[in-house]
């Protein structure tokens, strides 16, 4: 009865885990001295080292999840979109990347005993400065 439940289970969990294929989170953390008012995500250069002057408004963070379909570079992408985002509240013009990870984590278990299924899914990490130039 228990293999049965987790079987007709297993189509809701592998949809639930498609459809958040691109749902990326993040933070960011104001650590400059002036509030500057929000720039426009698509015009936040990513770079990887820091330019010549530049002034440090924050630092930022995104992850998302790889999902079952889709290759790791979707997810690092959607990562990146969400870095600029949360760079672009605090007013930066660029974002210097700082740590690039990726880590096995859980999306949901069923079942706690030796039939229990738990489906992870691999997630990406960024975190990177938020500077104005």
């Amino acid at each position: 009865m228990k293999t049965k439940n987790i079987l007709l289970f297993l189509p809701l969990a592998i949809a639930t885990s498609v459809l958040c294929i691109s749902c990326a989170t993040g933070s960011a953390i104001s650590t400059g001295t002036h509030h500057y008012a929000a720039t426009n995500a698509s015009e936040v250069k990513v770079l990887t080292q820091y330019p010549e002057t530049y002034e440090t408004v924050g630092l930022v963070e995104a992850s998302a999840p790889k999902g079952y379909l889709r290759k790791p570079e979707h997810a690092a992408r959607n990562a990146l979109q969400e870095l600029q985002k949360q760079a672009a509240n605090l007013g930066a013009h660029a974002l210097v990347l700082k740590e690039y990870s990726s880590a096995q984590v859980p999306d949901f278990s069923w079942g706690e005993d030796e039939l229990g299924l738990i489906f992870t899914t691999e997630r990406k990490m960024v975190t990177a400065e938020a500077i104005r130039m």
